[in-house]
């Protein structure tokens, strides 16, 4: 994570279509008239001809994947356009939709684009969801789409939003989801204050959360997470496992058909336009102070387990830094306070380190043998930071910071070297280039 705050630009940038979508759903930025009257009205043609210029400006700048994102992007009307430029331009490409606009044709046309993996929200079964999105079969429409994704060998992960209306019947979702429908990557999105009018959830109901995960991974072998950031000190260590780092502002940015930078999909004010400064230069000096710790309180500063304090957007919302929400703002912490936290939590990264040790020393009695001639079989884009620093992005799979070193053993895993043979191309030891392989293929 620290080497990420030295990225030259954005690895993957979310490109924002539209700011409407045909959901209403009550927890949701996009439907919300504060977010409506940043936009002024703008024609398809000249929404088609600003998105093309940004991709070719991202393609300019080193990103290397585009995330087609709204609002519903479905609802433009050059989308698909779009996506084949950017594929022409030979970035990765995923989005994230409701799944309601997709037409048979539409998933064979992102199939045949190369399009491995994407995001189709749900929010709880028939009843629920649609009172949530305030649309009659918008259910039965998402599922089909999901299901139709899954046959064409798409990877879909599902986002689901808990909140005071679906925390009720949140494991009999889970549950149905995964037997009755075939579907079970389900990861959990956060509330935050500013997204519309709700209810918002409860340390109390989080820790719920956290315990019915926890529950059906164990008993179910559901491949459930947390995908918002959360503070880890107000987490079970044994729940960390089961959620991210924010990564928004440091290695992902959100980009709109205006050409606006944000940190964050949740936040509507721009901090720069990409047709008016270069990316580069905005990431670096604008986006830097997301990368610093003085908005976080004392405790968070001197913590030895940094999460960021939680979500960015939690911490921003438009305004001056303050802390995440169940965190207490730095002004109202005394060093005593920091100190007492610090102290805990530095017992915490030691116990989670002991367990994690314990862990894959267990693992390594299954470990697979490399092969003579090894080959990765997965597409990856390598981007240089600086003379040190190599950043690569596979795809499904994520990304990797790699040294000189792990580049050159990198580009000859095409199934033809031996493993000699890449010892002596690299000028490192056998031993090294399996310690290399072995850091890859986990």
């Amino acid at each position: 994570m620290n080497k990420a705050t030295k990225l030259i630009a954005p690895i993957s940038v979310n490109l924002e279509l539209t700011e409407m979508c045909n959901l209403r759903c009550f927890f949701c930025f996009c439907p919300t008239d504060s977010y409506k009257k940043r936009y002024s009205p703008i024609s398809e043609e000249k929404r088609f001809n600003n998105l093309k210029r940004i991709l070719e400006l991202l393609n300019e700048s080193g990103v290397l994947e585009i995330r087609f994102f709204g609002g519903e992007f479905t609802i433009t009307r050059h989308w698909r356009e779009l996506m084949k430029i950017a594929s022409d331009l030979g970035f990765f490409i995923s989005f994230v939709s409701n799944g309601t606009q997709f037409s048979d044709d539409d998933i064979n046309f992102v199939k045949e684009i190369g399009v491995t993996e994407c995001s189709i929200s749900l929010h709880g079964l028939k009843n629920i969801h649609e009172k949530i999105t305030g649309v009659s079969d918008s259910f039965d429409k998402t599922v089909k789409t999901i299901q139709k994704l899954q046959k064409q060998g798409i990877n879909v992960a599902v986002p689901f939003t808990p909140n005071k209306l679906n925390l009720p019947t949140f494991e009999n979702f889970l549950l149905t989801m995964a037997h009755d429908y075939g579907i079970k990557n389900i990861g959990m999105n956060r509330l935050y204050k500013g997204c519309g009018d709700y209810d918002a959830l409860s340390m109390q109901d989080y820790q719920e959360i956290f315990e019915i995960l926890h529950k059906v991974r164990i008993e179910y072998n559901l491949p459930v997470n947390f995908i918002d950031s959360f503070p880890r000190c107000l987490v079970p260590v044994k729940y960390w496992k089961y959620m991210v780092y924010c990564s928004q502002g440091i290695a992902f940015a959100q980009i709109n058909y205006l050409g606006e930078v944000k940190n964050c999909a949740s936040l509507s004010v721009g901090i720069g336009n990409i047709f008016k400064e270069n990316l580069r230069v905005i990431w670096e000096e604008k986006l830097t102070k997301f990368r610093k710790l003085q908005h976080l309180p004392l405790s968070c500063r001197l913590c030895p387990i940094f999460c960021g304090g939680g979500c960015i957007a939690t911490r921003t919302m438009e305004r001056n830094f303050v802390a995440d929400e169940f965190l207490k703002l730095p002004q109202e912490e005394s060093f005593m306070e920091a100190i007492s936290v610090t102290m805990e939590n530095y017992f915490k990264k030691w116990f989670f380190q002991i367990i994690t040790k314990l862990s894959k020393t267990k693992e390594r009695g299954n470990h697979r043998s490399i092969e003579d001639c090894p080959r990765i079989i997965h597409k990856y884009k390598i981007r240089q930071e600086n003379k040190e620093l190599y950043v690569g992005m596979f795809e499904n799979k994520g990304m990797l910071f790699l040294d000189q070193t792990a580049i050159n053993v990198l580009r000859l895993l095409d199934g033809r070297h031996s493993l000699r043979e890449i010892s002596k191309a690299t000028n490192i030891s056998v031993k090294e280039v399996e310690n290399i392989i072995n850091m890859l293929i986990h």
